[in-house]
């Protein structure tokens, strides 16, 4: 399949619903019976959604309870056989069918586990105190797994750690980890994994949806993929791409304890931006529990890193690749323009009506709480025959590229504020006092 997606064959997809009541599956694809008649999916690093049309006029949906049942989106190319890969399994959320010039035609909004654990609230606070051992791997396995004390009344995902960093199974965040009341199971997820530099994607498992933990390549010539418009058979083509550079910011990021609880430090630094900004540091400051020296320096260095990867910004589009994964660590060589792109892909969307397949992949992190999950997906390039055509219109795809780069990180800045405020939510009752002194109280004898 990998050969043929490079050497542009004929693409394939298919949505594969399961009923919750009774496990009975329905099919469609890009047959002419039982058909989809448009598919748009967007996979990001903390949300996956999908909008699907199917032919229904055979009335095989007419009258079944299609909310909450699970939905594989696969998709593939036709080499000797059909091929597939399947995508992590997606539930039902919505849906409606509409009568439209005699056909009947169903509609159905899909949303992924990290969008339902968005939904998902702490049914109470849990605070932990300072003596507290658990490591970031064990918070997170509880918080997956509902057995953290909060999260008890939620559904139970299975999570898979595939490769692991120096600090999700030492660390313990201690009463630096804590989860306000009503809180989102999601937002209790993100701040247990800031603490390391590994990173969490759903994953298709036998047909279960499951969270696999892993620590991501972020530098070195070692690819997942590779893109090249060049034209050969080892190379997978791209249509267009665009690129936009973004200082890190902050460039500078320091760890340590409190004050009255120690004096462990450590620090990371973007050097470019740092470089870039005249040699000027914007520092943000952290307060933690940790064991030592180096593990300051290693909190702050996952914290830099996460930066550096959310602040890659730029998009391509190419001919469907069935296996693309968020945070892949992919390059893309432009031999018109001289120049390689290298990033982690923050951003999927996959595209499909009859007759017509679209694929854009996108650097960088972008996060929509919420059922919504993305930005709306951007319109797809016609197919046009004149060349001129081609270019006007890819021009201004461009244009709509810079557009959506720059909504995009206003989205990210307000996520980032959003999550600061819920993460801080229980400071505002006090969560942590220190006593310096004896408290002297007029008639009271303490």
């Amino acid at each position: 399949m990998t050969a043929a997606q490079k050497a542009g064959g004929d693409v394939l997809c298919k949505v594969v619903l399961t009923l919750q009541s009774d496990t009975t599956t329905y099919t469609y694809g890009v047959d002419t019976t039982n058909r989809l008649l448009d598919l748009k999916h967007s996979e990001d690093e903390w949300g996956q959604t999908a909008q699907i049309s199917v032919d229904n006029r055979d009335g095989n949906l007419t009258g079944l309870t299609l909310e909450g049942c699970s939905a594989v989106i696969s998709y593939g190319y036709h080499t000797t056989t059909d091929e597939y890969s399947a995508a992590a399994p997606l539930e039902v959320i919505a849906c409606k069918t509409d009568a439209m010039q005699g056909e009947l035609i169903t509609t159905l909004s899909l949303a992924g586990v990290f969008n339902m654990m968005g939904e998902d609230e702490a049914s109470k606070a849990y605070m932990p105190d300072s003596e507290n051992r658990d490591t970031v791997k064990t918070i997170l396995t509880a918080i997956a797994n509902k057995t953290l004390p909060c999260f008890t009344h939620c559904k139970s995902y299975t999570i898979t750690y595939d490769s692991e960093d120096s600090l999700i199974d030492t660390f313990k965040p201690a009463d630096y980890f804590s989860v306000a009341f009503t809180e989102s199971r999601l937002s209790a997820f993100r701040k247990a994994l800031a603490f390391c530099k590994c990173k969490a994607r759903l994953q298709n498992d036998l047909g279960v949806a499951t969270i696999h933990i892993f620590n991501p390549t972020v530098s070195g010539t070692t690819y997942d993929y590779e893109y090249n418009d060049a034209m050969a058979a080892a190379n997978h083509n791209f249509f267009n791409k665009s690129v936009r550079k973004r200082l890190v910011i902050p460039n500078k990021v320091i760890v340590s304890n409190h004050p009255d609880q120690g004096s462990y430090t450590g620090n990371a630094t973007d050097a470019d931006s740092y470089a870039a900004l005249g040699n000027r540091y914007i520092v943000e400051h952290h307060y933690a529990r940790p064991a030592s020296n180096a593990q300051c320096t290693a909190i702050a260095e996952a914290m830099i890193q996460s930066y550096q990867i959310a602040a890659e910004k730029g998009h391509g589009f190419a001919p469907m690749n069935c296996g693309q994964e968020v945070m892949d660590y992919v390059k893309i060589t432009d031999s018109r323009a001289g120049d390689t792109r290298v990033g982690n892909i923050g951003f999927l969307e996959r595209h499909y009506s009859p007759g017509n397949f679209a694929f854009e992949f996108r650097f960088g992190s972008l996060f929509m709480p919420g059922l919504a999950g993305t930005l709306p997906p951007r319109g797809t390039l016609p197919t046009e025959t004149e060349a001129t055509t081609r270019e006007i219109i890819a021009t201004l795809n461009q244009d709509i590229g810079n557009i959506y780069d720059v909504v995009s990180e206003l989205i990210a800045n307000y996520n980032t504020l959003l999550s600061y405020l819920i993460a801080r939510e229980d400071e505002a009752v006090f969560k942590k006092l220190t006593v310096t002194e004896v408290m002297k109280i007029p008639g009271w004898d303490v």
